[in-house]
């Protein structure tokens, strides 16, 4: 990701091209199949999602959740944290649901794995991870270098199809 995701893309995209990167992860996107940029780069953007009990989304990443959720501060009250994590937790799971039983494409969530509003999006990811596992043990968790080798391994056929299919809504 480029720093607070400023910078001149086009040339980002080459340099990134030259120092051998093979995906790019600074932009936000939809619940869509991954695409090639400029420069064969696989844009794997972090997607909007809706949020639970709020009237708006996020990015998919923990700070957005916090910033949505606590005004970006760090620290909450227990009770407060408590209802982060489960709103964080119904969020993920919403859309993971929604691919799942959409389009099928790929969902991606940013994670710092931090601390923040008593551990609420480590412990919201863990469950979420855990509870998607086992409702459905064909889903498959992996770094975005194994999806990239992946999609670089299908059929180009079969995968424009897939890139062709609409972005799953919520």
């Amino acid at each position: 990701r480029t720093p607070c995701l400023e910078g001149n893309r086009p040339a980002m995209y080459k340099a990134f091209k030259q120092a051998g990167y093979r995906y790019d992860t600074s932009g936000g996107g939809t619940l869509t199949w991954p695409k090639q940029v400029k420069n064969g780069l696989w844009n794997i953007p972090l997607q909007a999602i809706k949020v639970a009990g709020i009237k708006y989304g996020v990015l998919s990443m923990d700070y957005n959740f916090l910033v949505t959720q606590n005004k970006g501060e760090t620290k909450a009250d227990p009770e407060k944290c408590k209802a982060m994590e489960q709103s964080t937790y119904n969020s993920l799971m919403g859309a993971a649901e929604t691919v799942y039983n959409g389009n099928r494409a790929p969902f991606f969530v940013g994670n710092h794995f931090n601390e923040w509003a008593c551990g609420a999006y480590k412990n919201s990811l863990t469950n979420f991870i855990v509870d998607l596992k086992a409702k459905h043990p064909d889903v498959q968790f992996v770094s975005n270098l194994d999806l990239e080798k992946w999609l670089e391994a299908q059929d180009p056929a079969v995968l424009q199809q897939l890139q062709a299919l609409p972005p799953a809504t919520q």
